[in-house]
């Protein structure tokens, strides 16, 4: 009440003698004085007593906050059953608000944007129908990707492999794994030399493994690297940090948490060598240095980017130069 801390609104309201009226604990009048104020759990019993609601805040009726809870969730739900993307003014139209606020008030409840969670819900789509053994054209384009182009780009960090390996259990892969405390339990995080291949949650590693085991039959397990254990609670407590709102489901709070813990280990696999230009997250180079894989040196090293690029043609200036002659 002292700090009108939104998360006390479902916990109690408080009176005043002097006026009998009853507010929220986030009411922005100003604060009584303690000797006259009384305390209930509900609205309900305060106007019982004889007291009547706030104008101001009106603890009578349901909390702005409850309100933005059920909108996000409402949201969530047709992002997660809708196949096709939605674009943001036609999502923020089906909740009542204007696509710059629905934008806001989505990534300060979630923790993510409301376009990174229709990909974790595309992805996981495309994840169950070709663990189902569907077809991979009919999986991509029933999980709601309109190209095959677009797919092909994010499998690598997306699936940590191609749609073909991830179907066939990825078979002929290795991949690396740890186990790690969260705030929403045990968390599993694989790689593969591509990218984050799995991120599961679970009450108990055992469970973990065997979730891990079913999933990629065909992969050779090499187990947890030790820079990869180093880093991977380093990147939970940074991920924590806003928090997704502890009143939303488990498994959308679940599905923002994975999101922000795979966006954190692309950008660590994706940092430069220097340790200025790495940032917050400079825990090594990479989360899992591709030497330390087995079989990586009977491997060629894949060229530069910019080693299969159309050569670039330099415009010199007049001034450097040099004359030729008539």
């Amino acid at each position: 009440m002292a700090t009108r801390d939104a998360s006390s609104e479902s916990m109690f309201v408080y009176a005043m003698r002097s006026s009998s009226v009853f507010c929220r604990p986030t009411c922005s009048a100003r604060r009584p004085v303690r000797s006259q104020v009384r305390f209930f759990p509900t609205s309900a019993a305060a106007a019982a007593a004889g007291y009547r609601a706030c104008r101001r805040c009106k603890p009578d009726t349901e909390s702005l906050q409850r309100q933005h809870l059920l909108m996000i969730q409402r949201a969530c739900q047709l992002l997660q059953e809708t196949e096709a993307p939605l674009s943001l003014e036609h999502v923020a139209r089906r909740v009542g608000l204007s696509r710059f606020y629905f934008h806001r008030l989505f990534k300060r409840y979630v923790g993510i944007t409301p376009k990174e969670y229709s990909a974790t819900c595309q992805f996981r789509r495309l994840e169950a129908l070709l663990e189902r053994g569907t077809p991979i054209l009919d999986a991509i384009y029933d999980a709601g990707f309109s190209s095959t182009s677009r797919i092909y780009e994010k499998t690598g960090r997306e699936l940590g492999m191609t749609p073909a390996k991830f179907k066939s259990g990825g078979s002929g892969l290795n991949i690396c794994y740890a186990v790690v405390e969260s705030p929403l339990g045990k968390l599993l995080v694989a790689m593969t030399e591509r990218g984050t291949c799995m991120i599961e949650f679970g009450d108990s590693s055992s469970e973990l493994m065997d979730k891990l085991m079913a999933r990629f039959p065909g992969a050779k397990l090499v187990g947890s690297h030790p820079e990869f254990t180093m880093v991977l609670p380093r990147i939970i407590d940074l991920v924590d940090s806003p928090q997704s709102s502890p009143h939303l489901s488990h498994s959308l709070r679940g599905t923002a948490f994975q999101r922000k813990v795979r966006k954190a280990l692309q950008n660590i696999s994706q940092a430069p060598a220097s340790p200025r230009e790495v940032g917050p997250l400079s825990c090594g180079p990479a989360a899992v240095p591709r030497e330390s894989w087995p079989g990586h040196e009977h491997r060629a090293e894949p060229l530069p980017r910019h080693a299969c690029a159309e050569p670039r043609l330099c415009n010199a200036s007049p001034a450097h130069s040099r004359s030729q002659p008539r």
